[in-house]
C-alpha cells in the first residue's frame, strides 16, 4: 500500500511539472542556471544603457519568458523598475 502511495504521487507530481505556464509580465532576477551552465540571452547590447555584453553575463533578469543581459547590476535593477520601456516587441 505505501509504495502505491508513493507511485501515485510522484505521477501527480511529475504531471504538474509538466504542465506549460505562460510567459509571464513580472520580472525575475533569480540565477537561470548553475553556475558553469551557458545560457542563451535574449540580447547583444544592455537594454538599460546599451553597451555590449559577454554571452556570460553574471546579472540577468526574466521577463517575458526570456533572459536579458546586463552589463552590471545598476543597469539591471533600472530594468527591473520597468521592463516593458526597454523591451520592443
Amino acid at each position: 500500500m505505501k509504495r502505491l502511495i508513493i507511485g501515485f504521487s510522484l505521477v501527480l507530481s511529475l504531471a504538474a511539472c509538466s504542465e506549460q505556464k505562460p510567459a509571464s509580465d513580472k520580472v525575475s532576477t533569480e540565477p537561470t542556471a548553475a553556475p558553469t551552465a551557458q545560457v542563451k540571452l535574449a540580447n547583444e547590447k544592455d537594454p538599460s544603457c546599451g553597451m555590449a555584453i559577454s554571452p556570460d553575463a553574471k546579472d540577468t533578469a526574466h521577463y517575458k519568458g526570456k533572459v536579458y543581459g546586463f552589463c552590471s547590476e545598476s543597469c539591471k535593477n533600472e530594468f527591473v523598475k520597468d521592463p516593458a520601456a526597454y523591451v520592443k516587441e
